[in-house]
């Protein structure tokens, strides 16, 4: 059995009831490279840690049944080998209280339900930083980033959507937030109202980034996202959900989709963290850099 926590570990052990939350959290963390280990509750995480303390980090829903993640965090910090792994703790409660008792027993960052994907992996990125007693990740200097030069290319959109209404406002959206990007030169978008329109622009070639509607007159569901990722494997697609149907979300995300926006409820910050992290998870294509981008 392992004794304490190492910085060179490779997992993170995700304790959650809700086995979507569980599972849309699980597909996160891989994704950012680590093995991730679930817990249906409390007191499983527990035996779990018990037996071997070997975790990265620690994402932990603090409403549970058997055993409540306020508990298990107080039940960590008496032992020495678990008070070391970092907590990211995760709940859906506006009781200040329950959050607030959280931190104070040892959690180091909190997420809030519901959660966007590029919130969840933005903690865990910094979380996972932070080895040794201390949690500390030094910053750097102010001012001394230099900016990242204009990208000349125009980089080009293919937004498959049927309903002329949602499009255009999809393609508003993405204009004001492309113009936030100062590393973006231009955005061009071109609208398909049928998967098989789509299918055909990305056979031309030239396509930087998908947003896909699921629901289309000629295909329906997740056999749409398959669709389009056959045409070219390495185009990120953004998925359009008309509901927030959190376990359509995860499956697609499973199955390939780089990230998810509910349609009534897109703005441009929502926007742009997923034109940032679809051009992020490409890196066969280096031409685009947008990790400036605030």
């Amino acid at each position: 059995m392992l004794n304490r926590q190492s910085p060179n570990s490779n997992r993170v052990l995700i304790a959650d009831d809700d086995p979507v939350i569980l599972d849309i959290v699980k597909t996160l963390v891989e994704r950012e490279g680590y093995v991730a280990v679930t817990a249906q509750n409390g007191q499983e995480a527990y035996r779990i840690l018990h037996k071997d303390a070997d975790f990265r980090a620690i994402i932990l829903d603090m409403i549970m049944p058997h055993l409540e993640g306020s508990d298990l965090l107080h039940q960590m910090q008496t032992e020495k080998r678990l008070s070391r792994i970092p907590v990211i703790i995760m709940s859906s409660s506006d009781d200040m209280k329950v959050l607030s008792k959280g931190m104070e027993t040892g959690a180091v960052a909190f997420v809030p339900k519901p959660f966007t994907p590029d919130q969840m992996r933005n903690v865990l990125r910094v979380t996972a930083l932070k080895d040794g007693p201390s949690h500390k990740v030094p910053s750097p200097p102010i001012g001394t980033r230099t900016p990242a030069p204009p990208i000349a290319k125009i980089i080009k959109v293919l937004l498959i959507e049927d309903n002329p209404g949602e499009a255009i406002v999809i393609e508003s959206v993405l204009l004001k937030a492309a113009a936030k990007i100062p590393q973006l030169s231009r955005v061009a978008i071109s609208r398909a109202g049928r998967l098989s329109e789509g299918i055909e622009r990305m056979l031309e070639g030239d396509v930087d980034i998908v947003f896909l509607d699921l629901s289309l007159p000629d295909s329906e569901g997740l056999d749409t996202l398959k669709r389009i990722l056959e045409q070219d494997p390495g185009v990120p697609v953004v998925v359009l959900t008309g509901t927030e149907d959190k376990a359509a979300a995860q499956r697609a995300m499973k199955l390939g989709a780089q990230d998810y926006l509910v349609k009534g409820q897109v703005d441009e910050p929502g926007m742009i963290r997923a034109v940032r992290y679809a051009f992020e998870v490409r890196q066969e294509s280096p031409r685009f850099d947008l990790a400036g981008v605030c």
